[in-house]
């Protein structure tokens, strides 16, 4: 499978889910704004981050976008609902995940009706939304509906 991985590159945990498809036999490509740990798997660094950080992630999808119509992914897996994944909102590549981490859902809608507004487009737009734990998962379905399509899957 060739999957397109939008996430924060300088974060361990993009680093340990990129190496883990990579070593599934998955063909991972890993796009990012923030200079990236050293990575298992390639690389496209899509420009310097801005402020505010909402504009930064709007500004970058034409560069995602073509690097997804070379790439040609069968998934895309964006990471952190405000950040990529609202850019997988704006690129509206099909098929595309949005793996939550927490915050994103249980802090980030809170601060602003426009953080929740874009927390709720992000989360009812995506194929699929994980969740590592039913608490999160109540949190998404309140926030965005029980249709919102949710696989939960603890760690540890």
């Amino acid at each position: 499978m060739r999957l397109a991985l939008l996430s924060d590159g300088g974060n361990v945990h993009t680093q340990r889910w990129a190496g883990y498809f990579a070593e599934q036999g998955d063909d991972v490509m890993l796009l990012t704004l923030e200079h990236p740990l050293s990575m298992p798997v390639p690389v496209r660094r899509l420009g310097p981050r801005a402020r505010p950080a909402a504009l930064a992630y709007s500004a970058a999808v034409p560069a995602a976008r073509r690097v997804l119509t070379r790439f040609v992914p069968d998934l895309v897996n964006a990471h952190f609902a405000p950040n990529y994944g609202w850019m997988a909102w704006l690129l509206r590549q099909r098929p595309w995940v949005l793996s939550t981490w927490g915050s994103d859902v249980l802090v980030n809608p809170g601060l602003s009706p426009f953080h929740r507004w874009r927390a709720r487009r992000v989360l009812r737009a995506a194929d699929l939304v994980t969740s590592d734990a039913a608490m999160l998962t109540d949190a998404i379905h309140a926030l965005a509906g029980e249709t919102v399509d949710v696989l939960t899957a603890p760690m540890g």
